[in-house]
This record gives structure tokens, C-alpha cells and sequence, in this order.
């Protein structure tokens, strides 16, 4: 949704600047010697532009008025228009794809973060041995987590962070900061080294808060904001998967890592059909959204609402496989999440309607197994 909602911003922004591609073409010409009627030239780029505008939803100009001078300078603009939406389609369809794999790589460095923590722990117990005057921390019980060990000898883990690159060689000083600044000085992590003989459970509940407290670290979540633009959003998931992780962990047993998705391919395949329908089919849904919120207009409907119903009726009459059920819980729970406090009941209701409709037009065509009858 957040690239969708992107695009359309786009396109707001894109058109804005065709207009302005308009006025700039019927501005008054300063190195002219010749007498230039200003009012008569605003009148002619607000023609131009009115042109432009009636041009947007068909994305052409009327061939009637297409090579006069008012409809050149539409065309121009329009065409200019077309072309910077193209490039930021496929920015933002690439961008999207992106951010899902961000979600996971970031997972990935959280999980291994406790282990470029150890090397500093290391270097602090041998600078108290070569400086018997230096008091240092009694580091035993972190250096023989058995929550580290686990980390640190599992295979699928560490290839899986070779193979999404979640490394941290990079942000050196921020480490060093964040376990002399933050973590020797969280009392949960100096009860936990007190611990005489700390039990598995024990281990496992320091971990645990100790990816509830960092992952809300001034300088952490500051450098994670910087890492991930939507990270405010994903930081809910990433903290789950985390924590869903820890839990899973036991002795001799391998790491459960949390995969954004069973099958990357198929997923990634479905994430770009339905981007690709919901631009491509945007005129036919915008106009269906208008007949089915007859009461609204349309303008005053948020942006993230109309996103949303776009999106579903993409979903609805392009994806035979997904029921229909599915698709109104989906997008009611994205409203929930993504828009204002009354988009629930508002997107509820407007596809309460659009479905009634494309089901009586025969639009909404529902194939495989429990799909029968569309429901």
C-alpha cells in the first residue's frame, strides 16, 4: 500500500508541474521588444491547462484542438506528465519490493547484533587483566549465554545473513555506543551478569528484554528510522519476529527463524500484479468507488481510502484465486491500520456495494477450491 499511496502522490506532484510547464510556456517573454499582452497570455495558459486537466483521465488530448496553440502545450505537458509517472511506477514497484526484503534483513542484524556485542565484552574483561586497577563488569553469564551460542554455531542463521547481507561491519561506533552507552548501563543487564548460574529460562527472558528496551533506544531507533524509511511502521513485525524467535529456541535444537513469506517467488509475483492492477485499472475503479459512495465526494475521501478501495477492487476482479471474504477482512484491517479512526465502517460499507455491483455485472469471477458460487 505504502508504494501505491507513493504513486499517487506522485502523480498529484507530476501534474502540478506540468501546469507549471504551461504557465512557464505562456509567461511573458523579458528579452522581447515586442508589446506582449500579459492578461491575454494568463488567459491562454488557464485554457491550456484546462485542457490538460480534461486530458488527465483519458491521458490524451482531443484530436480537435490537439495543434492549436492552446492543445500543443497541453499535449506537451500531458506527454511530460506520462513520462514522469512511468519512471516513478517502476521506481516505486522496484522500491516496494525492496522494503518487504529490508523488513527481513533488518530481523536478521537484530538477531546477530548480541553477537558483535561479545567482542567488546572480551576486549573489557583483557583490559582488566593488563590494568588490575581498571574495575570492569563480571561478564560470564553474557559471554556464555546459551541464547548466544545458539546464534553463533547455527548454520542456517549465519548463511541466511550472508545471503541477505544483514551485516553490521559498518556501524562499529555505533556498537561500541550502544554497549558503553545503553547496555552497561541498563540495571536488567547488570541483575542479569549478578546471576549465579542463570537457567536457560533466565537467558532467554534477558534476551528478551533486551530486544524490548534497545529496539526503542534513542539511537538505535534513530539509526534504524535512517536505515528503513517505513521503519515506524515495521518496527511492530520486526520486534514480533524477534521476540517469536527467542521464544522458539531451545537447546540442541535449531533456530526458527521467522520468513516474511513461505514462498519469496510466488509472493513477489503476487505484490507486483496487484500493483500493476491497481495503477493499470485505476480510471475504471475510481470511477466505480464514485458510484458506490454516492453520498461522498469523491475529493474529500482520504488519500489512504482510496488507495484501499482501489487495491480491493483490483484484488476482486483480477485475483480468481483469493476468496472474496478474504479480500473485504484484508483491506478492512488495512484501514484500520493505514487511514483515519472511521475508514473501518466507511470501506467496509463502500465494498459492501462494489461487490454487489461487480457481482451482478459478472465481474467478480472466483476459481479453485472453496471458491465456489464466489463467496
Amino acid at each position: 500500500m505504502q508504494s501505491l499511496f507513493s504513486f499517487e502522490q506522485c502523480k498529484k506532484a507530476n501534474a502540478e508541474m506540468a501546469r507549471d510547464h504551461i504557465r512557464e510556456a505562456f509567461a511573458p517573454d523579458l528579452n522581447s521588444m515586442e508589446y506582449q499582452d500579459k492578461d491575454q497570455l494568463k488567459k491562454d495558459a488557464l485554457q491550456s491547462i484546462q485542457l490538460f486537466d480534461h486530458s488527465l483521465a483519458e491521458e490524451e488530448v482531443d484530436i480537435d484542438v490537439r495543434y492549436t496553440l492552446h492543445g500543443k502545450e497541453a499535449q506537451k505537458a500531458l506527454v511530460s506528465y506520462l513520462n514522469e509517472n512511468e519512471q516513478d511506477r517502476k521506481y516505486l514497484r522496484q522500491q516496494m519490493l525492496s522494503d518487504v526484503r529490508l523488513v527481513y534483513k533488518i530481523y536478521l542484524k537484530l538477531l546477530y547484533l548480541p553477537l558483535r556485542f561479545k567482542p567488546l565484552a572480551e576486549a573489557e574483561i583483557l583490559k582488566s587483566k593488563n590494568n588490575p586497577g581498571i574495575r570492569t563488569l563480571h561478564y560470564a553469564n553474557f559471554l556464555n549465554s546459551p541464547i548466544l551460542h545458539i546464534l553463533e554455531n547455527d548454520e542456517t542463521f549465519l548463511s541466511e545473513r550472508s545471503r541477505n547481507e544483514a551485516f553490521w561491519e559498518e556501524e562499529d561506533f555505533e556498537i561500541t555506543l550502544w554497549f558503553k552507552e545503553w547496555l552497561k548501563k541498563q540495571e536488567f543487564f547488570l541483575e542479569y551478569l549478578q546471576l549465579e548460574k542463570p537457567t536457560f529460562e533466565q537467558d532467554r527472558e534477558f534476551w528478551l528484554t533486551f530486544y524490548q528496551s534497545i529496539i526503542v533506544y534513542g539511537s538505535m531507533d534513530d539509526y534504524l528510522q535512517s536505515y528503513d524509511l517505513h521503519y515506524e511502521e515495521n518496527k511492530k513485525p520486526i520486534k514480533s519476529m524477534v521476540s517469536k524467535t527467542l521464544k522458539s529456541m531451545s537447546l540442541g535444537k535449531p533456530v526458527e527463524l521467522i520468513f516474511l513469506t513461505s514462498n519469496w517467488e510466488e509472493d513477489r509475483e503476487y505484490f507486483e500484479d496487484l500493483y500493476d492492477s491497481t495503477i493499470n485499472l485505476s480510471a475504471d475503479s475510481e470511477k466505480f468507488i464514485i458510484e458506490s459512495a454516492q453520498n461522498w465526494d469523491f475529493e474529500r475521501i482520504t488519500l489512504a481510502d482510496r488507495v484501499i478501495l482501489k487495491m480491493a477492487y483490483a484484488e476482486l476482479i483480477r485475483f480468481s484465486n483469493i476468496p472474496v471474504k478474504v479480500t473485504v477482512n484484508e483491506y478492512v484491517d488495512v484501514s484500520k491500520k493505514y487511514s483515519t479512526p472511521k475508514s473501518k465502517k466507511f470501506v467496509n460499507g463502500i465494498l459492501d456495494v462494489m461487490i454487489r455491483q461487480l457481482t451482478a455485472d459478472g465481474k467478480i469471477k472466483k476459481s479453485g477450491r472453496g471458491l465456489m458460487d464466489n463467496k
